[in-house]
């Protein structure tokens, strides 16, 4: 009886632990444990069955009619629409005039690449605000990102700060 309990509860590779494992049997029976997996197996699969039968999917918000508006009707190579389906996807609400993102190379000349609310002046203490008291004649020298090959120049917008 130990042999066919501890048979039936190796489940292994599966989702499954059995808890209480009770064997009512009359006597004694010689089970082969070939057969026990067989068992086994087609219990699982059986359990994968009945878990996918119950199996109640959630349901999804209706589509909003109208779509909503995307507010700009022209979006810049800043916006970073790179592929057909963010294309499609801003087209779906409104958008109309959509420039290819800075990596697909249709940009010349001097573009920003990026845009950030983080000054890189004031967090290496090169803020000529900060200076002004400090140094008499200071003036802020150019700052360069170096990748490579590829030299990225600097250039700040210190007025509104």
């Amino acid at each position: 009886m130990n042999n066919l309990k501890d048979g039936l509860t190796k489940l292994g590779q599966t989702i499954y632990y059995a808890r209480n494992v009770q064997i009512n049997l009359p006597g004694a029976l010689f089970v082969p444990n070939s057969l026990l997996n067989q068992f086994r197996r087609e219990a699982a699969d059986m359990l994968d069955a009945a878990r996918l039968a119950s199996y109640q999917r959630g349901s999804r918000k209706p589509v909003a009619d109208p779509a909503p508006v995307y507010p700009q009707t022209h979006l810049s190579f800043l916006a970073n629409v790179y592929n057909q389906k963010a294309r499609e996807f801003y087209h779906r609400y409104g958008v109309q005039l959509i420039d290819a993102a800075y990596e697909a190379h249709e940009e010349k000349g001097e573009v920003p690449v990026m845009i950030t609310k983080h000054c890189l002046r004031f967090a290496f203490n090169l803020c000529p605000k900060q200076a002004k008291g400090n140094i008499k004649s200071w003036k802020a020298t150019p700052m360069q990102l170096v990748n490579g090959d590829e030299v990225l120049t600097l250039k700040f917008d210190c007025r509104p700060c």
